[in-house]
Formats: C-alpha cells, sequence, structure tokens
C-alpha cells in the first residue's frame, strides 16, 4: 500500500486539468512554424490538409489517455499503465522518457522566452557575453530566464492550487489573445491570399507537413500526471481530448489568419507573418505587439504545465523506487514534493546560460521520448482492455477495432516521421542519434541502479481496484 505521508493534496479542478493540457501544448510554434508549415507544404491549404491528417493520428493515442487516466489516478501517469501491462521495465522507460523530454522542452522555453522579449525589445541582446552556436547571451537574457525559473519554482513549491490558478488564468489569457487576433486577421486579410492553393502536389505537401506536427500538438498528456491531484479523478480522463481539440482548434486558426493577412508565398520568407501582416495591414504595430506579449504568454504556460509534468512523474517514480527515496517526500504543509521541485529547479536554472542553437538538437532528440511515452500508453490500453474485458472496469474505447488499428498506424508514421532520413522531422546524424543514444544509456544505469534498491511497490492492479467509479466511458 502507499504511503500515506506521500500522499498529494486534492485540489485541481477539472478546468485546471484542461488548463494544464492546453499550456503544454500551446506554445510558440503558431507564431513561428507556420512559415515553415507553408513553404513545406506549399501553401496554407496543403498545411491545414496536414492539420487534419494530425488530428486523425493521434486520436487513437489521446483516447488511449481518456481511458488509462481516470482508472490510474497516479502523479506517476505513464509508468502505472505501462507497470500494469508490461512491467517494470516497460514502465521505467515510459516514466524515464517523460522525464526527458519534459526537462528538455522546459529547458528551450527558457531560451524561447528570451527569443520572443527579443522580438519585442532587440536591445535585449544587443549587449552580450558570449555565443553558443552563434546565439547571444547576456546579463539581460540571463535574468530574464532565471526570473521564469525561479517564479514558478516559487509558486510550484507553494501548493499546486497557487500554480493550477496561474495555468488557468495563462491559458484563458492565451486563447482570448489568439481569438482576438484571429478576428482581426478574418476582418482585415483577404482569402485570394491563399492562392495557388496547391504550390505542391496535395500528397507531397501534406506529408512533408505531417512529419512536422505531431511534436507541435504535444502536451495534453501532461493530464495524466495530475490526475492524482484533481479534485474528481474520475472525470479527469475528459480533460484530455478537450485540452487536445482546442490546442488543435488554436493552431488551425492561427495558421487560416496566418494565410489572411498576407500571400503565403510572401508568409513562407518571413520570421513571424502573422505578426507582420497585421502590422502591414493594420499600419501599426500594436497587433504584432499583441501577438507577441501573446507568445510570451504561451512559452510562460508550457514552462509552467510541463514543469508540472516533470515533477510529479519524478515525485511517482521516486515513490515506485526508481529514484532515491528522499524524492518521494511531501511537504507537510504544501503538499508538494518539494525535494524534487528543488531539484528539477537545480537542473533548469542552467537553461539561461545556454544559447537556443545548443538546445536545439537537444529538443529534436528528446521528440523521440514522445513515441515512447504515447506509444506505451496505447499499447498498455491495448493489454489491459483484454485483461479486464469480463469485468465491471473493462476499458471502454470509441472506434472499436478501427481505432486500434489506426492506433498502430499512428505509431509507426510517428517512427518513420523521427527515424526516416528524408522526413522533415528526421533526427540529424550524427549530433541527435547520438543524444538519443547518451540519454538511452543514462536510462539503462539508472534502471539498474536502482534496481537492487527499489522498495516493492507492486500496486498499479491495486490502482485499478480503487478507481471503481472511474469505469464510466
Amino acid at each position: 500500500m502507499k504511503d500515506q505521508s506521500q500522499n498529494l493534496q486534492k485540489s485541481v479542478s477539472w478546468y485546471g486539468l484542461v488548463a494544464l493540457g492546453l499550456g503544454g501544448i500551446w506554445g510558440t510554434s503558431w507564431l513561428l512554424a507556420s512559415s515553415a508549415w507553408m513553404d513545406k507544404g506549399g501553401g496554407a491549404v496543403n498545411a491545414l490538409l496536414a492539420w487534419v491528417v494530425i488530428l486523425v493520428l493521434e486520436a487513437p493515442l489521446v483516447f488511449a489517455y481518456r481511458q488509462a487516466v481516470p482508472m490510474f489516478p497516479r502523479a506517476e501517469g505513464e509508468m502505472s499503465y505501462s507497470r500494469a501491462a508490461f512491467g517494470d521495465a516497460v514502465g521505467f522507460w515510459a516514466a524515464w522518457f517523460g522525464i526527458v523530454v519534459n526537462l528538455i522542452v522546459c529547458a528551450y522555453e527558457v531560451v524561447a522566452l528570451v527569443r520572443m522579449v527579443e522580438f519585442l525589445a532587440p536591445s535585449v541582446t544587443r549587449n552580450y557575453w558570449y555565443t553558443i552556436m552563434g546565439s547571444p547571451v547576456g546579463l539581460l537574457t540571463i535574468i530574464l530566464g532565471l526570473v521564469l525559473v525561479i517564479g514558478i519554482t516559487l509558486m510550484h513549491y507553494r501548493g499546486v492550487r497557487l500554480s493550477s490558478t496561474f495555468q488557468k488564468i495563462t491559458s484563458t489569457g492565451l486563447m482570448v489573445l489568439v481569438a482576438i487576433g484571429v478576428i482581426m486577421a478574418l476582418a482585415m486579410g483577404s482569402f485570394s491570399n491563399f492562392k495557388p492553393f496547391f504550390g505542391k502536389p496535395a500528397l507531397t505537401g501534406i506529408i512533408a507537413v505531417a512529419a512536422m506536427l505531431p511534436f507541435s500538438l504535444a502536451g495534453w498528456e501532461s493530464i495524466a500526471k495530475g490526475a492524482e491531484e484533481a479534485k474528481q479523478s474520475t472525470t479527469s480522463g475528459k480533460a484530455v481530448p478537450v485540452a487536445w481539440i482546442a490546442g488543435w482548434t488554436a493552431y488551425v486558426l492561427s495558421l487560416i489568419a496566418t494565410a489572411l493577412v498576407m500571400p503565403w508565398q510572401e508568409g513562407a520568407k518571413l520570421d513571424i507573418p502573422f505578426a507582420t501582416g497585421l502590422d502591414n495591414l493594420s499600419g501599426s504595430h500594436l497587433p504584432g505587439y499583441l501577438l507577441l506579449v501573446t507568445a510570451v504568454i504561451g512559452v510562460v504556460g508550457v514552462y509552467n504545465a510541463l514543469f508540472y509534468s516533470v515533477t510529479r512523474q519524478m515525485f511517482g517514480m521516486a515513490r515506485k523506487g526508481f529514484l532515491p527515496a528522499w524524492m518521494a517526500d511531501v511537504h507537510p504543509k504544501y503538499k508538494t514534493p518539494h525535494k524534487t521541485i528543488i531539484f528539477a529547479t537545480c537542473i533548469l536554472v542552467v537553461a539561461p546560460f545556454l544559447g537556443r542553437m545548443l538546445l536545439i538538437p537537444l529538443i529534436d532528440a528528446a521528440s523521440f521520448a514522445y513515441i515512447v511515452v504515447w506509444g506505451s500508453t496505447f499499447l498498455a490500453i491495448v493489454v489491459l482492455r483484454k485483461r479486464y474485458a469480463n469485468t465491471d472496469k473493462a476499458f471502454k474505447r470509441p472506434g472499436g477495432i478501427v481505432m486500434e488499428i489506426l492506433g498502430f498506424i499512428s505509431i509507426i508514421f510517428l517512427l518513420a516521421a523521427m527515424l526516416y532520413p528524408k522526413s522533415p522531422g528526421a533526427l540529424q546524424w550524427p549530433v541527435e542519434h547520438s543524444i538519443l543514444i547518451v540519454l538511452i544509456v543514462i536510462g539503462v544505469l539508472l534502471y539498474y541502479v536502482r534496481r537492487n534498491d527499489r522498495r516493492v511497490t507492486a500496486d498499479d492492479d491495486e490502482a485499478v481496484e480503487t478507481a471503481d467509479a472511474a469505469t464510466t466511458p
């Protein structure tokens, strides 16, 4: 049985879970990557069709979480599902790659914040101390990064209610500001800017863009780590598809708006076509500043959501004995994994001193982790659905066998997008492959070092038995 002294406080509302998932999805890609999508796809139409493809491909993975989250409302998230289905080793790797990708994305968001502020105030990086792979680092950039890292840490240390409220504010504010930008684009832009509709053959353009998109529409899985602290864990699974659909809709609307404000051929050559196009149409810099401020809020929201996710997953791994026991300690007053929060901060506090270009290979390599995290959950649900098929705890699913087949196709597509050398999203040899190998080696060493010193915690089946009410579809 789980040590009661390691209980987290149940204070996250259902909307708080949705905000957590949406916050993990919505960063800066909608503003900075839209030009690449239009360029690779040969126009906005192919890029939009690629987003439809991604919606279909991710659906079975999202609905696997929809089923698993309320059945296993644990901070360790994917580790619970995979351990219940496949045992300790697979459970460990699901959690390890979840930690890796979230730590690296958090580090990247720190330098992304500096980039957004630089667009707003170019003088921020005008006087710099040094460069790393061409990326300038100076006093102001370091201060901005440290403010983000330490500020979020203080919120998380003092309680999940505070960080959850902050996430709800940022996610709501983000959607409102994006909606304003889209409305302005619809009012001032023109659909004639979509022409020619197919700058490349449809199939070629759609596949090229679709290979780039799965890891933009990521972060919704953060909800899995928040279920243990949810006020109503039985309804926590419903937050996953809601956050996912909201994030997808926001991406699609922002891409449509980007194509409306200028011919897509021109937008494909710019860093921030949405903001530039609105500025040109309005004759003012105000709309562009509005979108850049929105992107700053998005960066902070992503960091907050993924920092929550990584600290809870570390806490859950420690509680299961796969990380040092002190990381499972809960603050007596705030009911947070305070030591894990401090430990993660000690890692991330280095990020402001690193250039953006140094982190890009890391984040590309870490994107492979999503295949492990999402794939392990999907496969676990396939196994557990059969195991509990004749019980009142049977895992429900929409789409039947068709959804299951589509899930396997999705995993194959994700693997091809990362490993096929000619894919736009492929890992680059030798740097990114080497980083991935190093991450795997570290995981192997950690697993075998901790295995012999691990507490007996075979309680994942108990999670099913203690979640009786979570069987509603």
